[in-house]
């Protein structure tokens, strides 16, 4: 049986007669894509139902994730009951209220502020506590406040974090409270590491405060459940955390520092910035410490040693010996003779895999990348570090040594000049008796061998020696007390 003869193929166009053809504009022959046929074979090809109707006939929790309906949004968990509270917005109300402060010695107080949200911040929220009594009272509204201050007259106020709240209340009217008890302080002073408020009150009471409350605009009106509860959890536990900070500040023996700063705390805020608006006087500010390569300087510079001398190479300043050897650099440290021991910090020789330990422990970074911004942090390690390293040794003795020879027989002189020239302030009644006692007390105890030792092995700068060895010794020990003392290492 004869088959019909298969038509031949057309001839496949190479690139280059495909090119010239494009080049001349010769119509291309399309050949039409072939449809293609279903398969038969296929099972449920043909009357395959969409899938969308498939799924539908199927329970939800057998549908795949992407096809089940989504489920309802669950409403944001709160407390069963909400800590109980009185709203107080007239002055009538305000007058009943504070009535029940008489019998109880110490009240709880926090303020809230629209300062996150306002050019001028204003008082929008007072919290006040006493033991089964919480009020929160609106000052937005028709009210007067002088009810409060009177009743305030006389009690220990409990306030965490204290200045911002006395300097909101003065603009009201408040004169300050006659005594003060500030947690941040006293959460410091116990050694937390840890001293906000949110974090002590997680860490003794399990309660957990709202951030997002924190930062919001307590001058809207009216105020959200969310709201109002975060107010009055910020003192309802405040009276009882002093209670456990007072215990223990008594155990460590530092109750008598604790009030000393609540006391000054009132006397700050007593200088408000209406006062002084655009800071020409340099009242008010954020109060921190110094950096490392600032205190360093600064003891050279009360003592006379520091060489104003501007420019020049890096100098190798006094560190502890064997440190690079030891370390592993394969070099060895060729630190500096005279006055380059005493040239300021920025022009030091920094080496990136070992940087000078001194400024490393007052949070230098190592430089070995860009830091927009340092961290402060405050450890033992510092304040051994300004009462026991070298340098700052040999700092205090060459300033105690000056200060004998301005005042050599009066103690109160030289106890003055000391604690201005380090801490830019004059001392109070108290704080010059203190310490001139202290100088007092420590010049029987000072050996010879101590006045040797500080005398030979502490930094290159010789000592004077028409003045007696133990009497430098002594005022020495007062210097350096004064040097870890928190006013001299803190911007104010």
């Amino acid at each position: 049986m004869n088959e019909a003869p298969t038509p031949p193929k057309p001839a496949k166009k190479g690139w280059l007669s495909t090119f010239f053809g494009r080049l001349l504009g010769q119509q291309e022959e399309v050949e039409p894509i072939p449809e293609r046929a279903s398969n038969p074979k296929r099972r449920g090809s043909r009357h395959r139902p969409p899938r969308s109707e498939a799924r539908a006939g199927m329970p939800p929790e057998d549908r795949p994730r992407s096809a089940r309906p989504p489920a309802p949004r669950a409403s944001p968990k709160r407390s069963a009951a909400l800590t109980p509270f009185r709203m107080i917005s007239s002055t009538p109300e305000l007058e009943d209220a504070v009535a029940a402060f008489a019998e109880h010695p110490r009240i709880a107080l926090d303020t809230e502020a629209d300062s996150l949200h306002c050019y001028f911040d204003k008082l929008c929220l007072l919290q006040i506590s006493i033991p089964g009594t919480n009020l929160l009272i609106d000052p937005l509204a028709d009210i007067s406040l002088d009810p409060l201050f009177r009743a305030l007259e006389g009690k220990t106020v409990v306030i965490h974090s204290a200045d911002y709240d006395l300097r909101l209340l003065r603009r009201g009217g408040y004169t300050g409270p006659t005594v003060l008890f500030d947690t941040m302080i006293g959460a410091r002073l116990c050694g937390a590491t840890e001293f906000g408020l949110a974090s002590l009150l997680h860490q003794h009471f399990g309660v957990t405060l709202a951030k997002a409350s924190q930062k919001a605009n307590w001058a809207r009106r009216p105020l959200p459940p969310e709201m109002l509860e975060y107010a009055v959890n910020d003192t309802v536990n405040l009276l009882t955390l002093a209670q456990i900070q007072e215990e223990r500040l008594h155990e460590l023996g530092r109750w008598e520092w604790f009030e000393q700063m609540c006391e000054k705390q009132i006397r700050s805020s007593s200088f408000t910035r209406e006062r002084d608006p655009d800071n020409i006087l340099l009242s008010h500010g954020p109060r921190t410490r110094l950096s490392g390569e600032a205190l360093r300087d600064m003891a050279l510079a009360v003592s006379g040693l520091l060489v104003p001398k501007i420019g020049g190479p890096s100098v190798y300043a006094a560190q502890p010996a064997g440190l690079w050897e030891e370390s592993g650099t394969q070099h060895s440290y060729p630190q500096g003779k005279g006055e380059d021991l005493h040239r300021r910090s920025l022009y030091s020789f920094w080496r990136r895999t070992l940087p000078p330990p001194t400024l490393t422990i007052f949070d230098a970074p190592t430089r070995e990348n860009c830091k927009v911004r340092r961290e402060r942090t405050n450890t033992p390690l510092q304040a051994l570090v300004l009462m026991n390293d070298p340098q700052f040794i040999e700092a205090a003795r060459v300033l105690a040594e000056k200060l004998i020879r301005q005042y050599p027989s009066d103690d109160t002189a030289r106890v003055r000049d000391a604690f201005r020239l380090l801490t830019s302030t004059t001392p109070d009644a108290t704080q010059l008796a203190t310490l001139t006692a202290y100088l007092a007390k420590e010049r029987p105890l000072v050996t010879a061998e101590e006045a040797k030792t500080l005398l030979t092995q502490n930094g290159e700068h010789p000592s004077d020696p028409t003045l007696d060895p133990l009497e430098v010794t002594a005022t020495t020990r007062l210097i350096r007390l004064l040097l870890g003392f928190q006013e001299t290492s803190m911007k104010p």
